[in-house]
């Protein structure tokens, strides 16, 4: 197979499964209010900024239609509660997990990259707590209240070097490179076949709806003292049935909604064994090590409603593995560039599009039609 063909094959799967983020056009000098660029990115983070000036080329960003990298496809925003359980295991009842408690919870369900819902993709479920009380993570955040937690359908992410992470996002998106640099790129990668295994099984799901799935956070987070993977999993069931068009999923969705709600169990892996487990090696799955550990805490119950494809909740509401509690910090370097990464393209994704507040982990609250360039 030639370099051009394993290249059509693959770049619908691969084109931004190495970045989880939100993405719009960006310069450094265009940031939020109270955005430090110095303190976002280090010396240490010159990926970052390498990650953040690629995705910003390759970025669509007209204003008003300027969307995420990844993700942009959704097949519905529900609203469901998130209910602690009061059975936690005393060692993890650390943060959000402290006590029996229930929130409000926005999710996500989306594709990472295909446009047609029956191409193989990895998918993702974005949850966004609110009402959660304590110190979050964030500068100029810090007394906001919402928790999320991104997962996507593989256990695995591709790689936790940031070289190589870094190496993957430039050499599959970036619009300037040349044709030379191009089959540079992929005759390196043919030299890697394990890396280009674990990309294509990574992005290899064929659900036939987003409920039906288990989904996972790849990286690893803290539950206070705890390097934990969070977990979901469906704990009702629904009849499986072939998808009927490039949008099956989102009809799937809504007909899985239809008439009765729908639950998923939350829990965590915690790691046992660090050698085993490494926090520093995404590629590795906790759940398959000897005298692995999985706690389930909390339920996630998605009531029957109607879902709108068009209600800009879906495209406006933004999500960050660092919107959180200081108990769950992410752990590991791949968490790490996430970090600048996620902030500064979101804000200006929201610019772009006239979301205010720009810069918040909260639900946004207007959009003002000022689109900033």
């Amino acid at each position: 197979m030639g370099l051009k063909s394993l290249s059509n094959r693959l770049w619908p799967r691969t084109y931004t499964i190495f970045i989880s983020i939100d993405r719009g056009a960006f310069a450094p000098s265009d940031r939020a209010a109270g955005s430090n660029w110095g303190d976002v990115l280090s010396a240490e983070d010159s990926q970052a900024a390498e990650i953040i000036r690629v995705n910003a080329a390759a970025a669509p960003s007209l204003p008003g239609k300027a969307r995420r990298a990844q993700h942009a496809k959704h097949h519905g925003c529900v609203t469901a509660t998130f209910e602690v359980r009061a059975d936690v295991p005393a060692d993890l009842r650390q943060g959000l997990f402290a006590e029996p408690q229930r929130y409000t919870a926005h999710i996500r369900f989306s594709n990472s990259r295909q446009k047609d819902d029956r191409q193989a993709d990895t998918h993702g479920m974005a949850i966004k707590l609110t009402g959660v009380p304590g110190e979050k993570l964030l500068p100029g955040e810090e007394h906001e209240t919402a928790q999320d937690f991104l997962l996507v359908d593989s256990e695995v992410f591709i790689t936790g070097d940031g070289a190589t992470y870094t190496w993957l996002n430039k050499g599959l998106i970036d619009p300037g490179q040349s044709v030379l640099q191009r089959i540079g790129f992929w005759a390196s990668m043919m030299l890697q076949p394990s890396l280009l295994l674990r990309i294509m099984r990574v992005a290899g799901g064929r659900p036939t709806s987003p409920l039906t799935q288990s989904y996972y956070s790849t990286t690893p987070y803290s539950c206070g003292a705890m390097p934990v993977k969070w977990v979901v999993r469906p704990a009702s069931n629904r009849d499986a049935k072939p998808l009927s068009g490039p949008d099956g999923l989102a009809e799937a969705l809504q007909r899985d909604l239809a008439g009765a709600p729908f639950q998923f169990d939350f829990g965590v892996d915690v790691q046992v064994d660090p050698a085993a487990q490494p926090i520093e090696d995404p590629t590795v799955a906790w759940s398959q090590a000897k005298g692995a550990r999985r706690a389930w805490l909390a339920t996630i119950t998605i009531p029957p409603q109607t879902l709108d494809r068009q209600a800009p909740l879906a495209e406006n509401i933004s999500y960050s593995p660092w919107h959180g509690l200081i108990a769950h910090t992410p752990l590991g370097a791949i968490n790490q560039l996430r970090k600048p990464v996620y902030r500064e393209l979101a804000i200006r994704r929201h610019k772009l599009n006239g979301v205010s507040p720009a810069d918040t982990s909260e639900l946004p609250s207007s959009r003002t039609g000022e689109f900033q360039l």
